[in-house]
């Protein structure tokens, strides 16, 4: 009986996180118009919201108006962003102007009918961020997409005005944990009150303690049997 509650605590103990999917394909990540913000620009024509509403029928124009002139999409929570698209020909709504490739460090502009004038989008690279500045650190390590869920597009000092027709972005979300098992930080815990009881050798499971009392009162009966 000990040593299957034995084997149950170890089991307990050196249990990882599962996660419940992988959730391994990439699709079209949501934008509300609600999360389009402008930084230092000025819509001069259509609406910002336009430029992700998957109409494909407006062309945004947008002014600088300040230093930081910038357009950050805000997807609600944090994905793996694979890649993203910009329409930006109104004349040719259907054909991608710069698509930009993420790996797991930066998105760069490398894709598009207009890819070699990539380094003149002014828009190169996109930066992708979280709102509170840091990513849990459990995320499974990916190499062909970046964690965030904020896109920045950051423009340079020349960079007047832009006109956007359509913006997409495509990525994969990072797989849920299994409820039934237990947090990494939990696991953690118990990690370094395992260690705390190796080199102490003060813890003990409730059959070692169950056995102890037990050794406990037959010596102490035995002593006053014989002496």
């Amino acid at each position: 009986m000990k040593t299957v509650i034995m084997f149950l605590v170890l089991i307990l103990l050196t249990s990882k996180v599962v996660y419940a999917g992988d959730n391994e394909e990439a699709s079209v990540i949501k934008i509300t118009p609600d999360n389009v913000e402008i930084i230092d620009g000025e819509v001069v024509e259509g609406k910002n919201g336009q430029m992700v509403d998957g109409q494909y029928d407006q062309e945004v124009e947008v002014r600088r108006s300040g230093d930081a002139f910038a357009l950050k999409l805000h997807m609600g929570q944090i994905n793996c962003v694979h890649q993203i698209d910009a329409y930006l020909d109104i004349n040719d709504p259907n054909t991608v102007t710069f698509t930009w490739f993420c790996t797991s460090t930066e998105c760069t502009c490398s894709g598009g009918a207009f890819k070699d004038w990539c380094d003149y989008a002014k828009i190169n690279p996109v930066t992708i961020t979280v709102d509170e500045g840091t990513l849990p650190d459990d995320l499974p390590p990916k190499s062909d997409c970046m964690y965030g869920d904020i896109a920045t597009f950051s423009m340079t000092d020349e960079t007047t005005k832009i006109y956007i027709v359509e913006m997409t972005m495509t990525g994969s979300q990072p797989p849920e944990k299994s409820d039934t098992d237990e947090s990494d930080d939990e696991e953690k815990g118990d990690d370094e009150d395992k260690n705390d009881c190796e080199k102490t050798r003060t813890c003990l499971s409730a059959a070692e303690k169950f056995a102890v009392v037990g050794i406990s009162w037959v010596v102490t009966n035995l002593i006053t049997l014989f002496f």
